[in-house]
């Protein structure tokens, strides 16, 4: 995970290559964000077209939630990954 310096932009790479069945399995907590922030969590990586792999993609969470909680970004699916653009929503 890479974010700015003003943290209002952050890009997150995940990869899959043997999936577990374990729900738990997957939290990342996505540190260096602002707590105080609400950022909206979009995938980037699918084709034209396509369904999102990445269930929650347009959500909005509060900075200090995906600090502290994090989201489930691995997948079932064996070698498989995702891109996840997280943007600070401005009022």
């Amino acid at each position: 995970m890479y974010v700015n310096e003003d943290k209002t932009e952050a890009v997150l790479y995940s990869y899959t290559l043997h999936p577990l069945t374990d729900p738990n399995y997957g939290l990342v907590k996505l540190n260096g964000l602002d707590p105080v922030k609400q950022y909206k969590v979009k995938e980037i990586n699918t084709m034209p077209n396509a369904k999102n792999t990445f269930e929650e993609s347009g959500t909005v969470y509060s900075g200090d939630f995906l600090m502290k909680i994090g989201l489930k970004v691995s997948s079932y699916r064996q070698e498989s990954s995702v891109v996840l653009e997280i943007s600070a929503v401005t009022d």
